[in-house]
This record gives C-alpha cells, sequence and structure tokens, in this order.
C-alpha cells in the first residue's frame, strides 16, 4: 500500500514538472523542441529511489514470516551491519530486471522480423513476457534467499523441529 501510495504521489509529482516544463501551443508549432524531461524513465528511477528506501528494512519480511513481532522501525534498527548489503543486493536485483526487459525489448525490435505476424507472432511475443517473468521471479527468489540468510546471520534464529505424533519419540 505505502508503494502504491508513494508512487502515486511520485507519478502525479513528475507529470505536474513535465507539465509546467512543456512549451505552449504556439512554441510548439515554432518548432521549439519538447524538453528533456518526457524521456526520463521516472518509472526506473522510481523503482530504485523504492529500493533504496525500503532496502534498509527487509528484515522485516522474514521476522514476520517466523513470527517475531519487529516493526519497521525495529527491523531497521536490527539491520544494522547488514543494511548496506541489503540495499546494494536488491539495487543489483533492479538493475537486473531493467536491463533484461530492455534487451527483450531491443530483441522484439531488431532480431524478430517485422512481418512476422499472426500466431507466430503471438508466440515470440507470449515466449518474451513469460521469459521476463521467470527472470523477475528468479530475481524474487535470490533477494527472499539472501535476505533470509542475512536475517539467520544476524538474529542467529534456527526452526523449531517439531515432529508430528506420529513420528515423536515414544
Amino acid at each position: 500500500m505505502l508503494q502504491w501510495l508513494l508512487s502515486s504521489i511520485t507519478f502525479t509529482l513528475w507529470g505536474e514538472l513535465i507539465r509546467s516544463q512543456m512549451p505552449s501551443q504556439e512554441d510548439l508549432r515554432q518548432g521549439v523542441p519538447i524538453t528533456w524531461l518526457v524521456h526520463v524513465p521516472i518509472g526506473w528511477i522510481k523503482e530504485i529511489a523504492l529500493v533504496g528506501l525500503f532496502g534498509g528494512f527487509l528484515l522485516l519480511l522474514p521476522a514476520r514470516a517466523v513470527g517475531i513481532s519487529w516493526g519497521p522501525g525495529q527491523a531497521f534498527r536490527e539491520a544494522d551491519g547488514t543494511r548496506r548489503k541489503m540495499i546494494a543486493i536488491a539495487l543489483f536485483l533492479t538493475l537486473l530486471l531493467f536491463v533484461s526487459e530492455r534487451a527483450l525489448n531491443v530483441f522484439e525490435t531488431f532480431v524478430v522480423p517485422p512481418h512476422i505476424s499472426g500466431l507466430v507472432g503471438l508466440i515470440i511475443l507470449f515466449v518474451s513476457t513469460l521469459l521476463l517473468r521467470v527472470i523477475e521471479l528468479l530475481t524474487l527468489y535470490i533477494l527472499a534467499q539472501t535476505v533470509s540468510r542475512l536475517f539467520v546471520m544476524k538474529t542467529g534464529w534456527t526452526p523449531e523441529r517439531e515432529l508430528p505424533e506420529r513420528f515423536a519419540p515414544k
């Protein structure tokens, strides 16, 4: 919810900034170029900023998963010493997603012949989208694995092994 709220605020403010920097209709008719702000990848910048903002709170997720009732502030304090690692890993994986998305776009634009359409075109589009989703899931898995290992390293947490009744010693 917080990410959605920050995204909405970011895009609203960015839209207002672009609107304020845009030339008037008369200027456009006279050939004044459109400002560079339109071409800045604000979506990427927003994602990187959110990773930097929330990266220090990543220990909250495994703590909640194992039943430790940390709040965001406590998770941030407990991350002391591993916070930079978590932020760096999250930033790296975010950049990996951006690069893979861009590479797939380049592949679709330059490698796939433009005359391909119909069923073959749909199959290529489906495979490309599926590959991007697999890469997203792989990066999420790597992030979850890394954060859980940092959590165990930081807290020394070990799972309680409760055997089902049928396997319990008699």
